[in-house]
């Protein structure tokens, strides 16, 4: 599925975003993102 490709690089975000001790917060300001982006990134959306 398309999805599943987009699902799995949002755990991968989502795992070295938790890695490098940042919230989605903290990494929405770093690549001037919306932190609600960041989370449906994370979600595969």
């Amino acid at each position: 599925m398309e999805n599943q490709g987009l699902i799995e690089f949002g755990i991968r975000l989502k795992n070295i975003r938790l890695a490098q001790g940042l919230s989605q917060e903290q990494l929405g300001m770093i690549a001037e993102l919306d932190r609600t982006y960041i989370s449906g990134i994370e979600r595969g959306v």
